[in-house]
């Protein structure tokens, strides 16, 4: 998953405008201003400003970020004048500009700090649309333009719920934390509790574009209702390749300098769709299951992509959907002389 961390300012410009111009006459110290300070945008992104003030009324700074691992960004260039903060940061360019607003405990600008302590609880804004119409599949073009599917789910409470299926390098199913959807904005937590995902629905509702507040650069596109993704669940469950596979096959390799050597293979596949999901064994290797990717059209079965191999099959399943007979061919590094026919029985099925 592509995980990057923003710091870019958030757009609000006509805030700012307005503050300074209700400020002129309002006197900050330095002093005041000593303390921790909590950014009020995004409040699933934390971030938090330290500010120090020495004897001299100097003023030096960092901000804590999310990430992995999180990242402390130390303020370059502060200084205030008159009631306005002043700064900049190593991840961007240009100076940040913050309006300190009467009584030194909030500031209008980039980040809209708040000093620790005496944030308001936000307040609660109804989704802009049923959460039932949001629930479904939503994709988002992944490693190699496989497709990340975040699945959102409508809880017998009512409240929303997500996962994410992630196929590259091996499939696998991560359960978000504090899914919430905001007015227009959605907002979720990775497993690890320190990446954070906000975003904004388009006008349609249809796509969620990441916001500069987010630690995940992700833009989903809704691609199934709740009922058309519960339907492909469904469907999914009963892929006739679902389950364990197992046989073994006789091959031969002419390694340079050694001549042919001839051996059998036991090839393991464990095929799965909730989520899609391939892993192959090569017993007698040193290597445990390694990663592929399946597709099943019709009774045809193509495994590719298996990650240190380069190797592919192309099988039959049976009428009966316990056998899948075809030919192993492994890649070109191995010195094989030729494909390697093997015949695999359902050892178990999907759990």
């Amino acid at each position: 998953m592509r995980i990057s961390i923003s710091l870019a300012a958030v757009a609000v410009s006509c805030a700012l405008t307005g503050a300074a111009a209700a400020q002129t006459a309002v006197s900050v110290s330095p002093q005041s201003l000593a303390g921790d300070w909590d950014s009020a945008v995004g409040p699933s992104v934390k971030l938090v400003l330290h500010l120090h003030v020495d004897a001299a009324g100097d003023i030096s700074g960092t901000i804590d970020a999310p990430g992995s691992p999180p990242k402390r960004l130390r303020l370059g260039n502060v200084h205030l004048a008159g009631s306005m903060l002043n700064f900049t940061l190593p991840t961007g360019p240009g100076t940040y500009h913050e309006v300190i607003l009467a009584g030194a405990k909030k500031m209008a600008g980039p980040y809209m700090w708040v000093k620790e302590g005496t944030m308001e609880r936000p307040r609660h804004v109804p989704p802009f649309e049923p959460l039932a119409r949001l629930a479904g599949d939503w994709e988002s073009p992944g490693i190699d333009s496989s497709m990340l599917v975040l699945r959102l789910r409508l809880s017998p409470r009512g409240a929303l719920t997500g996962t994410i299926d992630v196929p590259e390098p091996m499939a696998q199913r991560v359960t978000l934390r504090n899914v919430e959807v905001s007015g227009r904005v959605l907002s979720y937590t990775m497993p690890d509790g320190v990446h954070t995902y906000q975003g904004t629905f388009t006008k349609d509702g249809e796509m969620v574009d990441a916001t500069g507040m987010s630690t995940i650069d992700a833009t989903w596109r809704h691609v199934r209702t709740a009922a058309e993704a519960a339907a492909k669940d469904a469907s999914g469950d009963l892929s006739p390749t679902n389950g364990d596979w197992t046989g073994t096959g006789d091959y031969t390799a002419s390694f340079p300098g050694i001549g042919p050597r001839k051996g059998t293979m036991t090839l393991t596949f464990h095929f799965r769709s909730d989520p899609a999901s391939c892993l192959v064994k090569v017993v007698g290797s040193s290597d445990s299951a390694v990663p592929c990717r399946m597709t099943l059209v019709g009774n045809t079965v193509r495994v590719e992509r298996v990650i240190g191999y380069g190797a592919t099959f192309t099988g039959t399943l049976s009428a009966d959907r316990n056998h899948l007979s075809g030919t192993w061919t492994m890649g070109k590094l191995w010195s094989w002389t030729g494909p390697m026919h093997i015949d695999l029985t359902r050892a178990a099925q999907a759990r």
